[in-house]
């Protein structure tokens, strides 16, 4: 007759083993604690609150049994590891069926119980054998520590488990923030193209019959639209990084060619000048590099000195060990106390000009950077302005 089992719950599910291919490393402990130990039979266990499952044997097959057939059933309860030259001799155990004949005739039998850093008991490693047999205090020893060698096997297999469930929310996570945003972004440009269609009549053929205030307020009113839909097209900007980027060969002079034609209009209303240096050929996404070089351009452009038109110098170099691609302004400079945070979202740097920023572009930057593996500097650019540096 199999014994009622106490009660006893382990926290089983993070380690994702029970049911999947036998695990190498695990493997190779219970192999070891067989032949350290002079026995054909070892095991790794891990139980839940109702079962014992054999997710690393030597000598026989992989089981899972109820906690009642199980000898490590009784023993994850106990404080001690357990050392049985003959069960048969120890009341714990001697009514067990794997030691009476109903289930199996265990004679020796020795299990170390696998903790977890927090004390949690999770499971056994086991040795057994049909035949009585003793174990010097070294051999018993070594079985212990291949225990805490095993246990450790198996909080990096958690840990291996959570990065991955993580990975996974995160991936979720930023699909649906891509989701969110497209959707917003949709929905919030009719209405900001219809309500700046109006204010431009409002300017235009409709300006006529308006006081000198209300049509000072359509000013003001058609600068907050231009803002708000600067924000969407930055907000969707910034929720759509984050998709695996492609890696191919890319003419970064190409890129920054592109890049210099598309803020000609902004160099133009600014009087200012793009200037292109020697830069390499590299392998990257080259969508993702060129929103990095137009980010750090525009605002090369828009934030100058009063008393200096705007010169923006791309250039970079690559060797065995990376590239780097430096983007150089001759602007207002970022303090050093400032550096730290101005990556953040929303952050906008007090400027004393009126200078349009939703402060969410370095905060894209920081994005695509960590996506292309790479790391942006920010320095003094000689004479003033600042340098921002693209290093992978």
């Amino acid at each position: 007759m199999i014994p009622e089992q106490t009660s006893y719950s382990s926290p089983l599910l993070p380690y994702d083993l029970v049911g999947r291919p036998e695990d190498p490393d695990l493997k190779r402990l219970a192999r070891l604690a067989a032949l350290l130990c002079g026995v054909p039979n070892a095991t790794v266990n891990l139980l839940d609150d109702e079962q014992q499952h054999c997710i690393a044997t030597q000598g026989f097959a992989r089981t899972t049994t109820t906690l009642a057939e199980s000898m490590c059933g009784r023993t994850v309860l106990l404080d001690e590891p357990v050392y049985l030259p003959d069960a048969r001799e120890d009341p714990r155990f001697a009514s067990h069926p794997h030691v009476t004949g109903e289930l199996g005739s265990i004679r020796f039998y020795a299990a170390s119980q696998l903790r977890t850093p927090t004390g949690d008991v999770v499971g056994t490693l086991c040795v057994f054998d049909e035949e009585p047999r003793e174990l010097d205090e070294g051999q018993r020893e070594a079985l212990d520590g291949l225990a805490v060698q095993a246990a450790q096997v198996l909080e990096q297999r958690a840990e291996s488990k959570r990065l991955s469930d993580s990975n996974k929310e995160l991936h979720r996570s930023n699909a649906d923030l891509a989701a969110f945003a497209a959707r917003i972004a949709h929905d919030l440009r009719n209405p900001i193209a219809a309500t700046r269609g109006f204010l431009a009549l409002a300017q235009g053929p409709f300006g006529a019959d308006l006081g000198g205030r209300a049509r000072e307020c359509v000013v003001h009113a058609d600068s907050a639209v231009e803002r708000m839909a600067t924000l969407v097209d930055d907000l969707l900007a910034y929720a759509n990084v984050g998709a695996k980027p492609r890696c191919e060969q890319v003419d970064v002079g190409d890129v920054a060619a592109a890049v210099a034609s598309d803020v000609q209009a902004l160099a133009t209303a600014t009087g200012g000048t793009v200037e292109l240096g020697a830069l390499p050929v590299v392998e990257t996404d080259p969508t993702l590099l060129r929103q990095l070089l137009q980010n750090f351009v525009t605002n090369g452009l828009k934030y100058s000195r009063n008393d200096v038109p705007p010169h923006v110098l791309v250039s970079g170099s690559s060797d065995g060990d990376g590239w780097w691609v430096a983007v150089q302004d001759n602007g207002r400079g970022i303090a050093a106390a400032d550096r730290d945070h101005v990556f953040d979202l929303f952050v906008r740097l007090p400027d004393g000009q009126d200078v349009s920023g939703s402060g969410i572009g370095l905060a894209t930057c920081a994005r695509i950077a960590d996506a292309l593996n790479a790391s942006i500097d920010i320095t003094d650019s000689p004479g003033g302005g600042t340098t921002f540096t693209i290093r992978a």
